[in-house]
């Protein structure tokens, strides 16, 4: 049956032969517009097609060209579409080709698509082409393009595709959206475009000139570029998936450049987009579309492997972003439970019933070949550790093939499976959620077994691995076997930490999870036979021939075998205890020569130190094979010659063998063993070796060792004997003060007759010397060293080889002028003239040649030092420094065993340029001589020295030793002053560099050193003294006084006995006083005014005033005559009077609590606050003679004037009495008396009449400090200024009559100043008396109004920058501006026009401008200039735009505010529609203030105008920064849908058509994302007045919106004329909708149906046409099915959808879908997501009466409270929180529940036993606290409780205190307290009892209101208002109040208030009112709480 061929119009494809097209005539060149015209009216089609391509290639522009906006191009584009606009000429070349049939289609396509991406270059050249775009986007012409896409032509298909991509791009995709409702989406044939790509060679530059293929993805990918609006990607993703779907499917045979830009889009357009929902995202990168992006890996360019490897890396392993969601860990999945923090619901519904978090990366590691391309490894790898929980279940699913075998696969496998073993423990999923706290479970164990001992087979795979005949195979299974070892060790050592941190026992859950995994890992692992087999081996196998490749192989695998021994021994010591292997054949490799010289031998080395290290059968004493040494013998031997980690490892090993060992069990510190360690032997000598008397010298080391060896056998086997002989050797010792036993032993062997050789016997008397001088450092005194000494002289040296008795004798003298020159220094007498044989071998040194190789230089150094050992020939100075400096030449590190040999006192600072780093402390101090140690180059070098070895040892070694000199009973003073300053700088230098040992250090001074004892206790070295305690101690701290308490208490007690105290006596307890207790001060003062002693009197008074006088006050009370007595003495004294005045201040504001003055700086503490308020009571009375002396005899110094201003308030009989003084000339001295006395009289509403004739005086005055400069302000000036504003502010508020004259002087000094007033303490003085006394100040306001606006505008043009934060105060200004009426006009245009053309960002600028529009009569033509230049701002849209409202929202409200009032100056002139259309810029269409300010403005255009302003509205858009909406349709769709269906219910109460009015229900984060419901309504009636027009996609997208939601939720409104406007809205769109045809109308037609049925019929009579409020359950539910019938994706779609369709009618008094949702029967965890919903509507539902009526009728409540004790859910106890709080803001639900539904006795039962404080339960629980106390009416309650719900509600209240953590809570109680209290009944014990539980709670709290600000000066920012007053919403319950400081103020404010009227509250009165006070230190208002508290205070003075 033949086919009929369909025509183009047909709309299908047409399969026609294409046309070939002739040669053309050459390309024509166009110069003009007309030329371009006429050439396109040609007839002829040859013709035609030539000009279409000329112009098609005229107006190409490449990808990558950057088009300047003078091309020719361009300016040709422009003048032809300016003379004949929209390029009809192309259009009707177009038609006709259709018409004709003529092969010209594609040719007019190309050039409208080039002239389109021509124009769109440049901004300026949009205009030009937005014609044709509006043209291609009509719907005759997007029929024509959907047809052509359909088309089988080539030409025709590539020509339309370019044009749809022009026309996206166009003008940055301005009409994206229009073109993606255009497009035909639908067309079957779609799909094979994406298999049209150009045949043949592959093209160059793909991008360039694209395929079909290309052409059409990029199409697509432009709905999710960069710039696209995110409401289009959403539109697109959501509606076109299966189009984006489709660019997957064979990308990987894509060029690179088309790969790259499809994945760069993604990136950056999708992913990096925050508007678009995640869980779209996730939906859009399906596991279909992973693995086709996993398919690049294989793509033939290796670019595009790596891009989409990047790109792979961006989505899947970065938790939280892409596709990678956070796991719980090692833990399984909660399905229910989880929290999704980064998506909302619609997450749930892409990932159901999984047992993992990551269900599609667990996909994509089953695709991905880790053993083919390194980069699918690094991709698995970096998956599996942002995702632990897909460790497990990856082994089973890989295809990895684990036996054992020489193939490169298995290599690689098997390292993969280390690199997995390998990753990090997931420690962070061991704590709970959302939480600091650990899980009291610990993780499954299969789930850790699988992540750390990675599968079944791993045991055999490994073993096998082990003993394959392949090197290569066993390094890959060793090195497999380390990393699971490691990871092992790793995953115990963290469950054993959450062990500790939880306190748990030996049966805890995580201790016994460590025993589980232990167990389990046995079967997962090889046998440590076989591991120990393979090692040995190895070790064995070590060739001694010179293959170096096979010693190589042997090392690295010897290398594995014993790191994999040592990781054993480290993690599974029970398998190791179970096999027989003696570790100590392990000592081989630190024996053998052969393994010592093999590769990796030091780490070999390494690995077997730290096994023996953690072995248990390890025994040191055991010998070795056949050689007959012990083991300790080889370690001693690799500690000496390994390098510096081989020693520390090696010194590790042998601390842990030794130290539990009879040789140092006595040294807990392990600080001798060290000791020993340090003096053996280092020197190296050359095999033949000879002394210069011809024997033989052997290695030292050996023969020292050898000897040890023998001792240390000799000494285990009878210790008690040597032990017995060291307690000898050192009597009185403290047992760890005892050397070691074994010296005893060395002793006693070397005087035993028996043979050593010459060289052995040299080392052990050496080794004996330096012994004894190191161990010197940590005993008490040198007793037991000359002990040894002396033994070593009479009993050692007789026996020593008589071919080295010199050598030996020398080593003894050594150590017996060591020991006396430690003691007693002295000076040794050097030669100064060389020895002829010393120059001798010198020369011979220098002229032979300096060996090449290190290790022989080394020798040559040692060398040197033996031939100082043996021959003995003194030497001069000189002889020293050139020995010491050819050594240091040849080896530096033997310099310093040359410095060991060097006889004591020789000089340490000869050598001090040359001395090494390394060299002992001791041996550098016993080089120093007593006069060196005084210089201070020396001091600093032994400091340094004091702190080479790490720990505290070293340094209290070192103090020790310089404690030894000065224990010394002929020490002078000078060496004492020396050596105290010695150690003086060691201890700074430890508090500087080892502050871990600084504690210690003050032990050893200042407790256990009976040396300093006495030193401390000795007449004369005050500055000794004075040295060590300023290094090391703080008289602050009380740990640091208590180390020096003794001495204290000494010199104390000295003085109190003494009959007469010398000057010399008081001058060496002046260090001590800072460390004194108080009591201790007053008796030294006593002493010092008895001696006379004016610094010790001067320093004592100083330190009693600087510390709690509170137990001393009688003390020195009684002291004041002698102390004015000395005064009047000494008068010229200054620092003495001052420091006795201040006493004697202190004193008398000893009772005084802090700030009772209101002069408190900020420094003061809470601490010092309670101190002072708890000694109130100790009041001083000074007697009368007392008071006179001070009056008469006293000069004016500051100390006098600060004790004057105490005494006024004190002392209410005395203040004639010191008034009088004030009588004469003024006086700065005086300023802060006369501020006492004016504020007494101001407290006490008396009159200073006594003063009437000074009073001018100190007007003026005080107005000149006022004004004086503040360029060299400093603190004393800051305080005089601040004292005299002060001063001025009390005498205008006590003297009436001193107003005008302080007026007049005000205007006078204002008159003389110059320029612009910037002084905050004058612009603060004429604020605060303008606002008080407006009438009296009115003057000086205006004068300074009038200056300051003169000034600023000077200001502002020199200064233009616009700066945000600019240092002119104007905010005092604009202040004082609004409160005084003198203000000249002339004054404010000049300003107003600078302020707005260069201060418009700036907010106290605006402000000021702001007042004078309210203050002033400004003429309209100035009002019309303002307004013009405020709206034409170049960064007005920045500055008060919608974009600022997080970033700068205070300034974008002043700005408006401004605008504001400009509109209403003038309305009938100002309302002009020119000026309305750029305030929509400013409007974001909130309910900010701001934004309901603009909608004011616009709401008095239309009542000025009589025109609505829906001429201008229509061009609104929500997108910030986008371009003007075309029609009201596309203003309402640029509205977010979320944030519309949210505004439908929380602004149910408020009065939204009073546009001025500050909506208060919501909090201000709220504002910033709700709607405001009067804008949405507007922008709804305005497209039902154009829906004639629109299709049916087009009303899809109007429901889309919500907006008809929010209409059907405000006929619940409260106010009448809302529901007006909505019903007929409403009833509008019911009418309208019937003759439209789309999906979803008959649904939509049937919830309206319902809607309709529920309004009750108003009766005929009515007055009112307003519909009757329609319950808000019934329209929240039916808004619900709204959003659900255009959301279909929303879970509750389905549900409301049934619930309707099964009824005909609904019933408005009952609670729909309660049963069915609160108790559901769905599976799979519906069931909560159901019951946390129908929570939230109930909450949501939930806004008056009417709403609880029908609750009450199906017990709602009682449901619901039986659901909140039954589960840990926290959404479901949040949804019923919520509810309750939305139920108690009602009053009669609210007394109904606590009268007939025990609502209290519920709370009470909760609130004590399950508060959820981590989730803000505490403040939920108090805000609905707070609504029961508000709500109902107390007299009703009171009546039926008796006054029990009071006491219940005071219960709660505690219960919750005693756990919150919060600084809301403390606000929150004190309130509810407050409230309580004022009730018309008598508070009960249970409001006390809440009292003292609010002071609990605040002393633990208060630490967190030290935030930003001090805790007395507060700015007056409206912290108030943020402190959210109630009735509480449930969507403010856990609401916190970001200032702190705000909260705490206010919190104690009110608990105060609450104490004044409760009885029997004295705790909380004695806590709180001392805060109060000192919390308003700097407050002037007197209707402040702390300022009228203070005020009280001061009158109860007298």
């Amino acid at each position: 049956m033949s086919t009929k061929r369909k025509s183009a119009t047909d709309g299908g494809p047409v399969h026609q032969k294409k046309v070939k097209v002739q040669q053309a005539s050459p390309a024509k060149n166009f110069h003009s517009a007309s030329e371009i015209h006429a050439a396109l009216q040609s007839q002829d089609q040859e013709e035609l097609s030539a000009t279409l391509l000329s112009l098609r290639n005229r107006f190409t522009t490449k990808p990558d060209e950057v088009v300047a906006p003078q091309d020719a191009r361009l300016i040709l584009a422009k003048a032809w579409l300016d003379a004949y606009p929209g390029a009809q000429d192309a259009f009707v070349v177009w038609e006709a080709s259709i018409r004709n049939r003529a092969p010209l289609q594609h040719l007019a396509m190309g050039v409208l698509a080039s002239v389109l991406n021509l124009l769109s270059a440049h901004f300026i050249y949009h205009a030009a082409g937005w014609p044709v775009v509006k043209t291609l986007l009509s719907p005759t012409w997007m029929r024509r393009l959907n047809t052509n896409v359909n088309a089988g032509q080539t030409d025709i298909v590539l020509g339309t595709l370019k044009l749809l991509n022009a026309i996206s791009d166009f003008g940055g995709g301005r009409e994206k959206i229009t073109l993606l409702k255009s497009f035909n989406w639908n067309q079957k044939s779609l799909p094979r475009l994406f298999n049209m790509r150009r045949k043949g060679k592959e093209e160059q530059e793909p991008l360039a000139r694209p395929d079909i293929r290309t052409l059409y993805v990029l199409f697509l990918l432009s709905f999710l570029a960069q710039g696209t609006p995110s409401t289009i990607k959403t539109t697109f993703l959501e509606e076109h998936r299966e189009s984006f779907w489709f660019i997957f499917r064979g990308l990987h045979v894509d060029p690179y450049p088309v790969v790259r830009r499809v994945l760069e889009i993604c990136w950056e357009g999708v992913w990096l987009d925050p508007k678009v929902k995640r869980t779209l995202k996730i939906a859009s990168f399906s596991e279909t579309t992973l693995a086709q992006i996993v398919k690049l890996y294989q793509a033939p360019a290796d670019e595009s492997a790596d891009v989409a490897h990047h790109f792979l890396l961006a989505i899947c392993t970065r938790p939280g972003t892409g596709v990678c969601f956070r796991d719980r860990g090692w833990y399984p999945r909660e399905h229910e439970l989880d929290v999704e923090e980064d998506g909302d619901d619609e997450r749930k519904k892409t990932d159901r019933g999984g047992k993992v978090h990551n269900k599609m990366l667990a996909s994509v590691l089953r695709i991905l070949k880790v053993n083919e391309d390194a980069r699918q490894q690094e991709l698995a790898l970096r998956i599996m550790a942002a995702c632990p929980e897909l460790v497990p279940g990856f082994w089973p699913a890989a295809s990895l093939t684990f036996e054992a075998r020489l193939a490169s696969t298995w290599l690689i496998n098997m390292a993969f499976l280390g690199s997995v073993a390998a990753l990090p423990v997931p420690t962070a999923s061991f704590l709970l959620a959302s939480s600091t706290s650990y899980n009291p479970t610990p993780p499954p164990l299969r789930a850790v077994l699988e992540s750390v001992l990675p599968t079944s087979a791993l045991k055999t795979t490994l073993a096998k691995g082990l003993q394959s005949a392949s090197g290569l195979v066993q390094h890959a299974a060793a090195l497999a076997l380390s990393r699971c070892l490691e990871k092992l060790d790793a995953t115990l050592n963290a469950f054993a930490e959450v062990g500790v941190k939880l306190e748990e026992g030996a049966d805890g859950q995580w201790t016994s999870r460590q025993v589980d995994l232990l167990h389990a890992a046995r079967s997962r692992l090889p046998d440590f036979q076989v591991v120990v087999a393979f090692a040995l081996n190895q070790l064995a196998s070590i060739p001694t021939d010179a293959d170096e490749s096979r010693r190589l192989r042997v090392s690295l695998l010897s290398e594995a075998g014993l790191r994999v021994i040592w990781l054993y021994h480290r993690t599974l010591q029970e398998l190791v205890s179970e096999a027989r292997f003696d570790v100590g054949k392990l000592l081989t490799v630190l024996t053998d020569i052969r393994l010592s010289e093999a590769k990796l031998a030091r780490l070999n080395q390494l690995h077997v130190l730290r096994t023996l290290s953690l072995s248990d059968q390890f025994s040191w004493s055991a010998k070795l094979g056949s050689t007959g040494r012990t083991h300790l013998h080889f370690l001693l031997k690799v500690y000496l010659s390994g390098e510096a980690s081989i020693q520390a490892a090696c010194a590790d090993l042998l601390k842990t063998l030794l130290r539990p060992s009879v040789l140092f069990s006595h040294d807990a510190s392990g600080s001798e063993l060290a000791l020993w360690l340090d003096a053996l032997p280092r020197t190296q000598r050359a095999p033949d070796a000879r002394s210069p008397d011809d024997f033989a010298l052997t290695d030292e080391a050996a023969g020292v060792m050898a000897f040890l060896d023998e001792c240390i056998t000799r000494c285990t086997k009878t210790p008690y004997r040597y032990l017995e002989d060291v307690q000898a050797l050192a009597s009185g010792y403290a047992p760890s003060q005892l050397p070691s036993p074994l010296l005893a032993t060395l002793l006693e062997q070397l005087a035993a007759p028996r043979t050593f050789a010459p060289s052995d016997s040299l080392a052990i008397f050496t080794f004996i010397r330096k012994l004894v001088l190191t161990m010197v450092g940590r005993q008490p005194d040198t007793t037991c060293a000359v002990a040894v000494a002396q033994v070593v002289r009479d009993k050692c040296l007789p026996k020593a080889d008589q071919k080295v008795v010199t050598a030996v004798e020398r080593e003894v003298s050594l150590l017996e002028s060591s020991l006396q020159h430690l003691v007693e220094p002295f000076a040794k007498e050097m030669p100064t003239a060389s020895d002829p044989r010393v120059l001798d071998f010198f020369d011979s040194i220098d002229l032979q040649p300096k060996p090449a190789e290190p290790q022989q230089a080394r020798i040559s150094a040692c060398e040197l030092v033996d031939w100082l050992r043996l021959v003995d020939i003194p030497l001069t100075a000189m002889d020293i420094v050139r020995l010491h400096t050819i050594v240091a030449q040849l080896s530096y590190g033997v310099a310093s065993e040359l410095v060991l040999y060097l006889p004591p006192a020789s000089g340490i600072s000869i050598l001090a340029e040359y001395l090494p780093s390394g060299i002992p402390f001791g041996c550098a101090f016993s080089l120093a001589t007593a006069e060196e140690v005084e210089q201070p180059d020396i001091v600093a070098r032994l400091a340094s020295l004091a702190l080479t070895k790490s720990g505290p040892l070293g340094v209290l070694h070192a103090v020790q030793i310089v404690l030894h000199r000065l224990s010394a009973s002929q020490v002078s003073d000078a060496v004492v002053r020396s050596h105290a300053n010695l150690l003086a700088f060691i201890a700074q230098t430890v508090k500087r560099e080892r502050a871990f040992a600084l504690e210690q250090l003050k032990s050893l001074l200042f407790v256990e050193s009976t040396t300093l004892q006495t030193l401390f206790r000795t007449i004369g070295l005050s500055d000794t003294v004075q040295t060590l305690l300023s290094s090391l101690l703080d008289p602050a701290k009380d740990t640091d006084r208590a180390f020096v308490a003794n001495h204290c208490a000494h010199w104390t007690s000295f003085c109190l006995n003494a009959a007469a105290i010398e000057d010399r006596v008081l001058n060496t307890i002046i260090p001590w006083i800072p460390f004194m207790q108080q009591d201790q001060r007053v008796h030294l003062l006593v002493a010092a005014i008895q001696a006379q002693h004016l610094p010790l009197v001067r320093i004592a008074c100083d330190e009693i005033a600087s510390h709690d006088i509170t137990e001393s006050v009688s003390s020195v009370t009684d002291l004041s005559t002698e102390l004015l007595a000395l005064l009047r003495k000494h008068i010229e004294n200054r620092e003495l009077c001052n420091a006795a005045l201040r006493l004697l201040s202190t004193l008398v504001s000893a009772g005084l609590p802090l700030n009772f003055d209101g002069t408190s700086d900020s420094s003061i503490t809470l601490s010092e606050v309670d101190a002072a308020w708890n000694c109130r009571r100790n009041v001083v009375q000074l007697p009368s003679f007392v008071i006179d002396a001070l009056v008469e005899h006293l000069p004016l110094q500051r100390g006098y004037s600060d004790l004057l201003r105490v005494l006024i308030y004190r002392y209410p009989q005395q203040r004639p009495a010191f008034a009088k003084l004030l009588n004469q000339e003024p006086d700065q001295q005086l300023l802060p008396a006369l501020h006492a006395l004016l504020d007494v009289y101001a407290a006490t509403n008396s009159t200073v009449d006594f003063m009437d004739a000074s009073l001018t005086k100190w007007e003026k005055k005080l107005v000149s400090w006022v004004f004086q400069p503040n360029t060299t302000e400093t603190g004393v000036r800051r305080q005089l200024k601040d004292f005299s504003r002060r001063c001025l502010l009390l005498l205008a508020e006590s003297q009436p009559q001193t107003r005008h004259a302080v007026n007049e002087a005000l205007v006078k000094r204002l008159k003389k100043k110059e320029g612009l007033l910037t002084d905050v303490v004058v612009l603060s003085l004429v604020q605060q008396l303008t606002k008080r006394w407006p009438k009296n100040f009115s003057g000086v306001g205006s004068q300074l109004v009038n200056d300051a606006l003169q000034a600023l505008v000077r200001h502002y043009v020199e200064v233009k920058e616009d700066a945000s934060a600019d240092s002119i105060p104007t905010m005092y200004i604009a202040s004082i501006a609004g409160c005084v009426s003198g203000v000249k006009v002339q004054f404010v245009d000049p300003f107003m026009v600078a302020a707005i053309q260069y201060r418009l960002a700036v907010r106290s600028t605006m402000e000021l401008a702001s007042a004078l529009v309210t203050k002033l009569p400004l003429k309209p033509a100035n009002t019309n200039r303002y307004l013009q230049s405020v709206i034409q701002h170049p960064q007005v849209a920045a500055i008060a735009g919608p974009s600022s409202i997080i970033t700068s929202s205070s300034t974008r409200l002043v700005i408006i505010d401004l605008l504001h009032g400009l509109f209403h100056k003038h309305p009938s002139n100002s309302c002009q529609a020119s000026h309305m259309g750029p305030l929509l810029r400013l409007y974001g269409g909130t309910i900010v203030q701001a934004d309901r300010l603009l909608l004011s403005t616009f709401h008095l255009y239309e009542q000025q105008r009589g025109a609505s302003s829906a001429s201008f509205l229509v061009h609104w858009t929500g997108s910030v920064g986008g371009s003007p909406s075309a029609r009201s349709l596309q203003a309402l769709t640029s509205l977010d849908a979320a944030r519309v269906f949210r505004s439908a219910t929380p602004l149910l109460k408020s009065n939204l058509l009073d546009f001025e009015h500050h909506v208060e229900e919501v909090d201000k984060t709220t504002k910033l994302v709700l709607y405001d419901p009067v804008f949405i309504v507007q922008l709804f009636s305005h497209c039902l007045l154009e829906s004639s027009s629109y299709t049916a996609l087009e009303w899809v997208e109007i429901f889309r919106t919500n907006a008809a939601s929010v209409l059907v939720a405000m006929l619940s409104h409260r106010e009448d004329r809302l529901r007006h406007m909505a019903s007929l809205v409403l009833g509008s769109l019911w009418t309208a909708l019937p003759s439209i045809a789309f999906q979803e109308r008959d649904q939509t037609m049937y919830i309206l149906n319902l809607l309709r049925d529920t309004i009750p019929t108003p009766p005929n009579d009515a007055k009112s046409t307003c519909p009757e409020r329609v319950p808000l359950y019934t329209t929240l539910l039916l808004a619900h099915a709204l959003r659900g019938l255009y959301h279909p994706a929303a879970p509750i779609y389905p549900i409301t959808s049934r619930f309707l369709l099964q009824r005909d009618a609904l019933d408005v008094r009952d609670v729909p879908l309660l049963y069915s949702m609160l108790y559901s029967a769905a599976t799979d965890g519906a069931w909560r997501r159901e019951q946390a919903w129908i929570l939230r509507f109930l909450a949501d539902g939930t806004a008056g009466e009417l709403e609880w009526r029908v609750l009450r009728r199906r017990h709602t409540w009682d449901l619901v409270a039986t659901l909140f004790g039954s589960t840990s859910d926290q959404a479901v106890r949040s949804g019923v929180l919520q509810l309750l709080a939305n139920l108690t803001c009602i009053k009669t639900a609210a007394t109904s529940l606590v009268l007939k539904s025990q609502l209290l006795a519920w709370i009470e039962l909760h609130v004590n036993n399950d508060v959820h404080v981590v989730d803000g339960e505490d403040l939920a629980w108090l805000r609905i606290l707070e609504n029961i106390v508000c709500a109902p009416q107390p007299e009703k309650l009171d009546r039926a409780t008796s006054g029990g719900w009071r006491d219940a509600v005071a219960r709660c209240v505690g219960a919750i205190l005693a756990v919150t953590d919060k600084l809301d809570s403390l606000l929150l109680a004190a309130r509810i307290l407050l409230r309580i209290v004022h009730m018309p009944f008598a508070p009960s014990s249970a409001v006390c009892s809440t009292l003292d539980a609010l002071c609990t709670a605040l002393l633990l709290l208060e630490p967190l209101a030290a935030a930003s600000r001090s805790l007395d000066r507060l700015e007056q920012d409206g912290s108030q208002e943020s402190l959210f007053l109630p009735p509480h919403r449930g969507s403010s319950l856990i609401f916190t109040n970001q200032d702190t400081q705000a909260t705490y103020v206010h919190s104690i404010e009110l608990a105060w208030r609450a104490a004044l009227a409760t009885p029997r509250a004295e705790r909380a009165w004695n806590i709180l009112t001392p805060r109060v006070i000192a919390s308003h230190a700097n407050y002037n208002d007197n209707t402040s709480v702390g300022q009228w508290a203070r005020r009280a205070l001061v009158a109860s003075f007298g």
